[in-house]
């Protein structure tokens, strides 16, 4: 009796074994899947996407929280990267103007819904849209190693099924590409013209614990109607590979005749015929789902469309706008050439990034028109409010002290100390501690605050 629990003990633990390795040996071969895909898609410059899909379009805007370093090193590893938490979607609002009445665009009709719509003879009109091409796949596989085919498509398997081949070489085209987009210029300043509405949710999303978040911004796509799929018999023993599967079979599901028919016998034509006819009733029973269209098979050859009932997005080009302090974006970076580790050189400082000299240069004239807002602005009050409480820094003995506490008493105060702290050690001592007192990093995010209010409204 022991012995038998034994044994049963022992097998129920060999099948839980055996259940773990499968499972880790189908993730594996599923991320070499995703990985060799978007390898096509990236050796065109474009970001791939994995799995496919139609709900991506330009002006959709993601969070990014991973570090771009190891964004570097899982978009080299994966080859693609998940689409990060959607923060937004904005409708660019310059499409007519982009494309100056082409492609069916114009003040009543945007993309992508333009042409999503279903025609007089068709489901969609994407036949409108501006044209794309991408290169061929070229693709190996050997008996034994199982299929392992790096492509998010059905027809490969089910034509290696049909051969009954284990070893096939093959191509595989994208084919009724198709892209649109907008440029970065006009994308840029609606992303900023949101962020500005947004302040206090993208503050969120600030600095912290030496951690940068990126809002990524999507300027173009790139879709896909279609793959043709071309596969060489390489094995003419055949092999173990059964559609959709590696399960042993004796024979191809379909008896394939051996050569493409002659043009001249009718006979043969008609037999060639009612072999195709036969091979896509099986296409269609073998994938479900699937819009398989087997246009050619032989036992050496086997030629098949699969078509999408919609184009599907299989990738994007883009920018990325850092979130800094306060909610603040950055300068904009391309999205390519940070996942690719390109350096990327600094960008010019911002308005509201430049040296403190220079932002109190102008800081009179912008202190007048705070005020002026103030008056039907609580958030330009409040800031003023809080640039007035920096009078703590004109002493009392500075011939401006009886100015006021305001900034302007500040501003005044600097001017007096600058009029001779080339000769006076003091003055210029005082000059630089009023400086470092302005120069800390809260003053700094006041005077920033400041500009904004003055320029973008709060």
């Amino acid at each position: 009796m022991r012995l038998k629990t034994l044994s049963i003990t022992l097998a129920l633990l060999y099948g839980l074994v055996l259940t773990g390795c499968t499972s880790s040996l189908r993730n594996t071969q599923l991320e070499r899947v995703a990985k060799d895909w978007a390898l096509v898609v990236r050796a065109s410059q474009v970001i791939p996407i994995y799995p496919l899909s139609e709900d991506l379009q330009p002006g959709d805007i993601l969070l990014v929280s991973t570090p771009v370093e190891e964004q570097v090193e899982l978009y080299k590893k994966k080859g693609f990267l998940p689409l990060d938490q959607h923060l937004a979607r904005l409708h660019p609002d310059a499409y007519m103007d982009f494309y100056r009445n082409r492609c069916l665009v114009d003040e009543n009709s945007i993309p992508p819904g333009l042409w999503q719509q279903s025609g007089q003879d068709s489901l969609h009109r994407w036949e409108h849209a501006p044209l794309a091409a991408f290169p061929s796949y070229q693709f190996h596989v050997k008996s034994g190693s199982g299929l392992n085919l790096a492509i998010p498509v059905k027809g490969v398997p089910f034509a290696l099924g049909l051969m009954n081949t284990g070893q096939a070489y093959g191509s595989i085209s994208i084919t009724d590409a198709y892209t649109f987009g907008i440029d970065n210029y006009r994308l840029y300043e609606q992303v900023q013209a949101w962020s500005r509405k947004h302040r206090d949710l993208l503050s969120y999303y600030a600095p912290a614990e030496g951690r940068q978040q990126f809002l990524r911004v999507i300027s173009r796509v790139y879709l896909t109607g279609g793959v043709n799929i071309m596969v060489h018999n390489d094995d003419i023993k055949g092999g173990n590979l059964a559609a959709g599967d590696t399960a042993s079979t004796d024979k191809p599901p379909v008896d394939l005749i051996g050569a493409e028919p002659v043009a001249q016998d009718s006979s043969i034509i008609g037999k060639y015929s009612g072999k195709i006819k036969a091979i896509n009733d099986l296409a269609k029973s073998s994938t479900p789902g699937g819009n398989l269209q087997v246009v050619m098979a032989t036992n050496r050859r086997v030629s098949l469309d699969e078509t999408f009932a919609r184009p599907l997005v299989i990738g994007y080009v883009g920018f990325d706008m850092p979130v800094l302090e306060g909610g603040r974006l950055g300068a904009p970076i391309s999205t390519l050439a940070q996942l690719s580790g390109t350096k990327i050189p600094p960008p010019l400082s911002r308005p509201d990034d430049i040296s403190l000299p220079a932002v109190l240069a102008s800081a009179a004239h912008m202190y007048n028109a705070l005020a002026v807002q103030a008056t039907t602005s609580t958030e330009a009050q409040s800031v003023k409010d809080d640039l007035d409480r920096l009078s703590m820094l004109v002493p009392p003995n500075s011939p401006v002290y009886s100015q006021g506490k305001t900034f302007d008493s500040v501003l005044s105060h600097i001017d007096y100390l600058k009029m001779d702290a080339h000769n006076n050690p003091q003055h210029q001592y005082e000059l630089e501690e009023i400086y470092k007192n302005l120069n800390t990093a809260e003053n700094r995010r006041l005077l920033r605050k400041a500009i904004d209010c003055v320029f973008f409204g709060g």
